[in-house]
């Protein structure tokens, strides 16, 4: 569990400098969000399945005993806020 967070986390950042253009273009993106319902809509449902994954792999992680989480969508939301901050 402890690597496979470790490389959704670290493939953010692989992604952000392996692919420049698809970052430009999703950081556009987000900001036709404020504007477009539609945009809005696949952000929400792109950061919910982000935050389930990651509650599932806390999930595991608990299961396993490499971690302590006790509230699992908090925990997610804080790696998921680090990730995309």
């Amino acid at each position: 569990a402890e690597d496979k967070l470790t490389a959704y986390v670290l493939s953010t950042f692989e992604w952000v400098e392996k692919y420049e253009k698809h970052c430009k273009v999703f950081l556009h993106f987000i900001t036709k969000c404020v504007t477009d319902s539609v945009c809005r809509q696949m952000n929400t449902e792109l950061v919910n399945m982000g935050h389930q994954r990651i509650m599932g792999l806390l999930e595991l992680g608990n299961s396993q005993g490499v971690f302590r989480s006790f509230d699992l969508s908090a925990d997610a939301r804080k790696i998921q806020y680090a990730i995309t901050a």
